[in-house]
């Protein structure tokens, strides 16, 4: 049930006593300072049971000493216009340990000096922002149903005259900020907002993370850390951004970097994922934030100047550039971040005069949670990032397992003499394949398979959440051990009144060393330390009987029987006789180097089989490597693609028992792609020099044993200005679907799109392969683009293996543009028909070979209707192979 604390005025700091869990409350104070606050200390807030916030009003606080703590000598700060967020009673079902946790510096009762504030940004010129608050406030008051509070302060910025409103609202585990800002002038006035925080997270109590410390991006002496704050492989904390490692030194990112990120995670640690959220923009269940066009992860203070600080911790002065960057487009520094903040800027915007004002709205929440926070409720639903796996584990080895998944539903019918309770609030939980309940649920025997979906759902109900209330149930979870990767789970609350909501959350599942064999081709790698690397006595088979494997020899550029395993390395495996199944590898354990990463693996001219050498996924992005052609400096995976070293797309063999050759092969996207566990890969080399990749760490938040404490792939869509044509090919026991032909907007793009054909599988039986001479990698493509629609011909080689009858097909040409004609050309039979007519072409193949093939576009079109395959019963002179 919710707990709200209204902290207003004199009456703040014995309302702050109350609550069990104080944070930062005297950590920073000398203990032998008998006055730390003066006399007309004030402040306000709200806080909640998810998430809480306190505003400084006035008075100052004493922080340090001759011998500390966090300063020396001591330092009077303002209370004025500073802030500080942080969990006020029980936060995530997932650990205890972000129970009271703050969030900011001087969470709860100390919100003051140049910690986490906000300026207004006015006009142009040297001095056009000014902290807001510094002048004192005029107004502050809570809402008589404790859902919001106001403050409000008068100034005048670069000359014009402003008053402005906060608002600051609670939403389950959100705190909703919108700033109103009023021109008192008669002139027009351009305004903007900045906002800048210190996440210096302090856990609550005796909480200790596994290294021993209670506090992050905290690295100065406290009363509970006279040593000073922890600073492991280099991290004072663990922050995220969606792509890329996390960060340990100085960034800035501008709106016009097609990386500019969503959001960022201010975590107490990688294992310990407990934190913060701050968007840039609408996202994730918001809907009314306004978008950031300038964002800086960098040092509070550093030499005597942070972005939020002059040094002195009282003087608020936000420094939108980084160190010693004159100029303000530097966007990065290479120096470490030791006191982490976040600054944002919110663009101005023109507002009139006499009055006219503009709304500034931002959020700030917790991590852990996916939500909606939308009137009339706030929804969450809270459950593990990752299930770990890990060899020393007792049962399964999958940890948590089983795990507690739970709903949150914030009632917000809360207006004074318009509250409405909601009555039979039915909370329904979805599980994917993977996972089920735990019979430990309570109500275990009422869960259910939806017959339509295949998928566990058991539904929870509460009588009543009360008007202002915050109502929540969980339920009791468990994986089978077997499959991994990203799971789905769903979760749909329909409360009366109010309407029915659905939300959703991926929980990554570690890989363990149970791998599934299906009948045909299997792709594969094995990650794990194995007590012996011969294949027969990890897999317990016998190699000629069971299976055959095959490894890659990128100098005789074939296949190779092979005996063994090698981590890193990709390879094929074939059975023989029987569907092998399910197999449990012997003496397989995890990797200890899952969290420093730092494996080698030596890439020659052509193709090459690698694996991720881990049970867990890797962005491609994060991989670093040193070419031989260039070995001066180390380059990431986008500029290896950048500079011509190897090929921007990993293939891999998607299994599906239903496709002729057992599958089929697929291929990443760009650097934001994943390598996912167990997947071999190929990977196109461009230079005759060796590349030599250096595989990442595993980044993944709630990773166990990281001791740091610190978006999948796209899909493609046609539109009118970028398109491409798949082209697929079938016979009675082959298959060949993912090859395309198409056109982008430039000729980078173009380059950067070509994808080289993959190497057959050992047992495929068909092939279809873009023939280009001119490419810049193979001659032999997967997928090849052109930079404008004019006359093109596209030269397609179809290869079977048997005699037989040869289907190609186009399956999508119908979200084709309108204006593009295509036509297939059979050299063989002379035979040319438009492809928007035809669904497909089936030539005879009379011996295993080649069939070579015409694909040609032009400006123009058809409107013809589609009159379905045609046949051709004459084979031709095909080219045997």
């Amino acid at each position: 049930m919710k707990n709200w604390k209204n902290l207003a005025g004199a009456a703040a700091l014995s309302a702050v006593a109350s609550i069990s869990h104080a944070q930062w409350d005297f950590e920073c104070i000398d203990l032998n300072n008998t006055a730390p606050f003066s006399a007309d200390y004030g402040i306000t807030g709200l806080v909640g049971e998810l998430v809480g916030v306190t505003v400084g009003l006035s008075g100052t606080v004493t922080w340090g000493g001759t011998a500390g703590p966090c300063y020396n000598p001591a330092v009077t700060m303002q209370a004025r216009g500073s802030f500080a967020f942080g969990v006020p009673g029980a936060g995530t079902v997932q650990t205890a340990l972000d129970d009271g946790m703050g969030y900011t510096m001087g969470f709860l009762g100390e919100p003051a000096g140049d910690f986490t504030y906000a300026s207004l940004v006015v006009g142009s010129g040297a001095n056009n922002f000014t902290p807001i608050g510094l002048s004192g406030y005029r107004v502050s008051f809570t809402g008589a149903s404790k859902r919001y509070g106001v403050v409000i302060w008068d100034s005048t910025v670069n000359g014009v005259s402003v008053e402005v409103e906060l608002q600051y609202r609670l939403l389950a585990d959100a705190i909703r900020m919108r700033w109103r800002v009023f021109n008192l002038t008669t002139a027009p006035a351009d305004i903007g907002l900045m906002w800048g925080m210190t996440p210096a997270m302090h856990l609550a109590g005796s909480n200790t993370d596994a290294t021993g410390f209670n506090m992050a991006n905290w690295p100065w002496s406290t009363n509970s850390n006279p040593g000073g704050g922890k600073y492991i492989d280099g991290y004072t904390g663990f922050t995220m951004l969606p792509s890329g490692k996390p960060i340990r030194t100085e960034k800035k990112f501008f709106l016009t970097n097609p990386d500019y990120p969503q959001f960022v995670k201010t975590l107490f640690g990688q294992e310990d994922n407990i934190g913060m959220r701050i968007d840039n923009f609408n996202n994730n269940g918001i809907n009314d934030a306004d978008a950031t066009d300038t964002f800086l992860v960098a040092n509070r203070r550093y030499a005597g100047q942070g972005i939020l600080s002059n040094g002195d911790a009282n003087t608020k002065i936000m420094h939108p550039s980084l160190f010693a960057d004159p100029t303000g487009l530097a966007t990065e520094n290479d120096i470490s971040i030791n006191e982490l903040a976040i600054l944002q800027n919110y663009p101005q915007k023109s507002v009139p005069g006499n009055g006219g004002f503009r709304d500034i709205v931002h959020y700030v929440r917790s991590n852990w949670s996916q939500g909606f926070y939308l009137d009339p409720y706030s929804m969450l639903i809270d459950a593990p990032t990752v299930i770990n796996y890990e060899s020393g584990q007792t049962g399964d080895s999958h940890s948590p397992n089983p795990m507690t998944i739970g709903a949150w539903l914030d009632n917000q019918y809360a207006d004074i003499d318009k509250t409405v309770d909601m009555h039979s609030v039915r909370f329904t939980l979805d599980l994917p394949k993977g996972l089920s309940f735990d019979p430990s649920d309570p109500q275990f025997s009422s869960a259910f398979v939806n017959p339509n979906t295949g998928h566990w759902q058991l539904v929870k109900t509460l009588p009543t959440i009360t008007a202002n209330d915050l109502g929540n149930v969980t339920w009791k979870v468990q994986s089978d051990g077997v499959t991994y990767g990203d799971l789905q789970v769903s979760l749909t609350a329909e409360p009366i009144p109010g309407p029915a909501r659905t939300i959703t959350k991926t929980i990554r599942v570690a890989a363990k060393p149970t791998y599934t064999f299906t009948p045909g081709s299997n792709l594969v790698t094995i990650p794990y330390k194995l007590g012996d690397s011969s294949l027969d006595q990890t897999l317990g088979l016998l190699s000629g009987r069971d299976y055959v494997a095959y490894a890659w020899d990128p100098v005789l550029r074939g296949y190779v029987p092979t005996t063994t395993a090698a981590r890193g390395q990709g390879l094929w495996l074939v059975p023989t006789a029987t569907d092998l199944g399910q197999i449990t590898l012997n003496n397989a354990a995890y990797q200890d180097d899952t969290p420093t990463g730092g494996l080698l693996v030596s890439l020659s001219k052509g193709w090459n089989l690698i694996g991720n050498p881990y049970n867990y996924p890797i962005k491609l992005g994060q991989i670093v490597g040193v070419a031989e052609d260039t070995p001066d400096n180390a380059l990431t995976w986008g500029q290896l693609v950048q500079n011509g070293f190897v090929n921007s797309s990993l293939s891999y063999w998607q299994p599906d028992s239903s496709l002729p050759d057992g599958g089929s092969y697929q291929f990443t996207g760009g650097t934001d792609s994943y390598m996912e566990p167990h997947v071999g890969y190929w990977v196109f080399v461009n230079t005759y020099g060796a590349v030599r990749l250096s595989m990442p760490a595993v980044y993944q938040e709630g990773l166990i044993g990281a001791g740091r404490t610190v978006n999948s792939n796209s899909k493609w869509q046609n539109t009118d200005r970028q398109w491409k044509l798949q082209l697929s090919a079938r016979s009675q026991r082959g298959f060949d679907a993912s090859n395309y032909v198409g056109v982008t907007t430039d000729s980078k793009k173009a380059a950067g799109l070509e994808i080289p054909k993959p190497p057959m599988a050992p047992n495929a039986k068909l092939e279809v392969a873009i023939v280009d001479p001119t490419a810049k990698s193979s001659s032999r493509l997967a997928q090849s683009f052109t930079d404008r629609v004019s006359k093109k011909d596209w030269q397609i080689e179809v290869k079977a293996k048997e005699a037989g009858d040869v289907t190609v097909t186009w399956p999508n040409v119908a979200s084709l543009p309108r204006n593009v004609r295509f036509r297939l050309t059979d050299p063989v039979t002379g035979q040319k028909f438009d492809m928007r007519t035809a669904s497909g072409y089936t030539f005879k193949m009379d011996q295993p070979g080649t069939r070579q093939l015409t694909v040609s576009m032009e400006p123009g079109g058809s409107l013809r209707p589609v009159i379905g395959d045609v046949n051709v019963t004459r084979s031709g002179r095909d080219v045997s192979g």
